[in-house]
C-alpha cells in the first residue's frame, strides 16, 4: 500500500471518529473513578445509568432555574425591603450590585480553572454556596422588630383603612406611615438616654437597618461568587462531551430553563407580597388602565431581545481557540457585569430617588420613600433604557460596518489554516 493510500485511510478513520455520535456514549471512563456517579468511594453500579449528558443537562437545568429564581426573587422584593428597613432606592441598587461584585471577583478565575477541576463537583459546591447565601439574605426578616406592626392582624389593609377614623389614623401614624404626611419630615427623638419608648425604638430601628443592609449585601456578594462558575464550567463540559453542532442545542435547554426563573420569581414575589405585613403605602396615584397594553409591548421587546442569546453565546465560544472557550465565556460575563449589571442598579436607584415626593425620616436620617411622582418615575425608567439600547445598537452597527468593510472573516488561527488549505486544493483542481 502506498504512503498516499495510507494517509487517505488515516484521514478517513479520523473523519469517522469525529462523526461518532457522542450522545449515545455514556460519559464514563472505567479507568477514571471520578467519571462515575456517586460520592467519594460510594459509586454503585446502579447509579451509573445516570452518568450521561442528558442527566447532567436535566439536573443542572433545574438547579439553574432555582438559582435564577432566587436571584430575581430578591429583586422582586425591593419595594418590601425599602418599606421594612427604610432603604432608599440607591441603597437597594447597591444591594443588587453586590451580586455582580462577587461575580466579578471570581468569574475570570473560574474560567481559568475550568479545565483543571472536576466540573460536576465544582458546580455542586457552587450551588450549595448559593443556597446558603439565600438563607443569609433572609436573616434580616427574623431579627427585625415586628412589634411596630401591632394593628389588628385579622383585618386586611383595605378594611383597616376603611374603618379607621381620622383620629385613629393620627394615633398610629408613628408606627404605620400612611399617605398623609403627618411625620414625613419630622426630626424624631433619638436620645438613647431618654426614657421615651419612642426614642429607644427609633435608635433600635436604625441599628436593625444597618445590620439588615450588611447581611443582605454579604449574602448577595457570596451569591455572585456562587454563580460565577456556572457558565464557564457548563460551556466547557458540554462542548467537550457532545458533538460541536449539538452544543447550541444542549446549552439552549439550559439557558431556556433558566429564563423561566425570573417569571417564577415574580409570581412568587407577587404571592408573598400579599401576606399582611404593614399598611404601607394604598395611595391613589392616578394610574391609567393601560397596564395590559404596556405589558404586551414589554413582552414583545423582551422576546426579540431573547432571540440574540444563543447566537451570541455560540459566537463567543467559536471565535476563539478550543483551549480558550471557558475563558471567553468568563470574560464576556465579566465585561457585561462590569459595564452594565453592576453599575446599572445603582444608577437607576439614584434616578428613582430623584422622583420621590415624600420621604420618611428617622433620627434626622432619610429613610425610604413613601410616595413617588409616577410621571417622573416612568420618564427616568424608560429614558434610561432607551439611552442604553441606543448605545448598544450604535456599537453593533459600527462593528458590523468595520468588519464588513475590512472583509475580516477569519477569527481563529485554525480558520486561517483551513481556508488556506481549501484554497490550495481548489487551485490544484482548477489547474488539473
Amino acid at each position: 500500500m502506498s504512503s498516499d493510500t495510507k494517509e487517505d485511510t488515516r484521514d478517513d478513520d479520523m473523519d469517522v471518529e469525529e462523526n461518532t455520535d457522542l450522545d449515545a456514549v455514556p460519559i464514563i471512563d472505567d479507568n477514571d473513578v471520578n467519571s462515575k456517579c456517586g460520592f467519594s468511594s460510594f459509586r454503585p453500579d446502579c447509579l451509573q445509568m445516570f452518568a450521561n449528558i442528558g442527566t447532567f443537562i436535566g439536573v443542572f437545568s433545574i438547579s439553574g432555574l432555582l438559582t435564577s429564581t432566587l436571584s430575581i426573587y430578591v429583586n422582586s422584593q425591593v419595594p418590601m425591603l425599602e418599606k421594612e428597613f427604610g432603604f432608599s432606592s440607591a441603597d437597594s441598587g447597591l444591594i443588587m450590585s453586590c451580586n455582580d461584585l462577587g461575580y466579578l471577583t471570581c468569574v475570570i478565575f473560574a474560567g481559568y480553572i475550568a479545565k483543571k477541576v472536576h466540573i460536576p463537583i465544582g458546580l455542586g459546591i457552587s450551588m450549595i454556596l448559593f443556597g446558603i447565601c439565600g438563607v443569609l439574605c433572609a436573616l434580616p426578616y427574623f431579627i427585625q422588630d415586628k412589634s411596630k406592626y401591632d394593628l389588628d392582624q385579622t383585618s386586611s389593609g383595605i378594611d383597616v383603612l376603611t374603618n379607621m377614623s381620622t383620629s385613629s389614623m393620627s394615633s398610629v401614624s408613628r408606627k404605620v406611615p400612611l399617605c398623609m404626611n403627618t411625620t414625613g419630615n419630622e426630626q424624631d427623638s433619638c436620645d438613647v438616654t431618654s426614657d421615651s419608648v419612642e426614642a429607644r425604638e427609633n435608635v433600635a430601628n436604625l441599628q436593625i437597618k444597618r445590620i439588615a443592609f450588611y447581611l443582605i449585601c454579604f449574602g448577595m456578594v457570596f451569591q455572585g461568587i456562587g454563580k460565577s462558575p456556572r457558565y464557564p464550567f457548563v460551556t466547557l463540559y458540554v462542548d467537550d462531551t457532545v458533538e460541536k453542532r449539538k452544543t447550541g442545542y444542549y446549552m439552549g435547554i439550559v439557558i431556556s430553563t433558566a429564563i423561566f426563573g425570573p417569571a417564577l420569581a415574580f409570581i412568587l414575589g407577587g404571592l408573598f407580597s400579599k401576606i399582611y405585613v404593614t399598611l404601607q403605602g394604598l395611595c391613589d396615584q392616578g394610574c391609567s388602565s393601560n397596564l395590559y397594553i404596556y405589558a404586551a409591548f414589554t413582552f414583545i421587546g423582551k422576546f426579540f431581545t431573547a432571540l440574540k442569546i444563543m447566537p451570541t453565546f455560540i459566537s463567543q465560544i467559536r471565535c476563539v481557540a478550543e483551549t480558550d472557550r471557558a475563558a471567553a465565556t468568563a470574560f464576556a460575563g465579566f465585561t457585561t457585569s462590569a459595564l452594565a449589571w453592576m453599575p446599572g442598579p445603582v444608577i437607576m436607584g439614584v434616578l428613582i430617588d430623584k422622583t420621590c415626593t415624600l420621604w420618611k425620616y428617622s433620627c434626622g436620617e432619610r429613610q425610604s420613600c413613601s410616595l413617588y411622582d409616577s410621571r417622573d418615575f416612568r420618564t427616568y425608567l424608560h429614558g434610561f433604557s432607551i439611552v442604553g439600547y441606543s448605545l448598544a445598537c450604535l456599537i453593533l452597527v459600527l462593528l458590523y460596518l468595520h468588519f464588513r468593510i475590512s472583509g475580516k472573516t477569519e477569527w481563529r488561527e485554525e480558520d486561517k489554516i483551513q481556508n488556506t488549505e481549501k484554497q490550495g486544493v481548489e487551485t490544484v483542481k482548477i489547474k488539473k
